[in-house]
């Protein structure tokens, strides 16, 4: 339950700049793109990291694969996600995190397979994460917010559009701070 919350010491589990790679068939060859690096992503996450002296998790570069994020996503009062993302108009369930290798997280992961109900906020610090679909189900937002909150996660923020890396480092390092 919720209101218990302030009983449990805050926790942090972080995805850094997952090394993702992009597949690509070109008449029958296949190449493996990397995404561009997000050179301040390790920065951001290390500052916040350092608030929560006790108990953050930082998966980065080759760590923040899939497997260790649907495993370990559930245990942790704050998740932030300083990673590639992308908002597929046409398949929204498909949207999601750019993991390690790749790997994905996706919309219907976390629909699907996470009960997110002990995290208090998910901060999405990638590109279009707070985009939603209302063209089918006008009633309803289909995005990445309305499943983390389905979900169970209490609060969540995102982006709407393509974000710079470094002044993100600094907005999200001074909100941690002063929340």
């Amino acid at each position: 339950s919720r209101g218990h919350q302030e009983d449990i010491r805050p926790s942090l589990l972080a995805v850094s700049d997952p090394r993702h790679l992009q597949s690509l068939d070109i008449e029958g060859m296949k190449l493996h793109l990397p995404t561009p690096p997000l050179r301040f992503s390790r920065l951001e996450v290390e500052t916040i990291a350092q608030l929560f002296p006790c108990a953050a998790n930082v998966l980065a570069a080759e760590s923040a694969t899939r497997d260790a994020v649907m495993s370990q996503v559930q245990d942790y009062s704050y998740l932030h996600f300083s990673c590639h993302g992308v908002f597929n108009m046409d398949a929204p369930l498909s949207s999601g995190f750019a993991l390690a290798g790749e790997d994905w997280l996706t919309l219907s992961d976390v629909l699907d397979q996470l009960n997110l109900s002990g995290v208090y906020i998910a901060i999405l610090c990638a590109c279009q994460t707070a985009v939603t679909d209302t063209r089918f189900v006008p009633d309803e937002a289909i995005g990445l917010p309305a499943a983390f909150l389905q979900a169970g996660v209490g609060a969540v923020i995102g982006t709407l559009w393509a974000v710079a890396d470094a002044p993100t480092a600094i907005l999200l390092a001074h909100f941690y701070k002063l929340h």
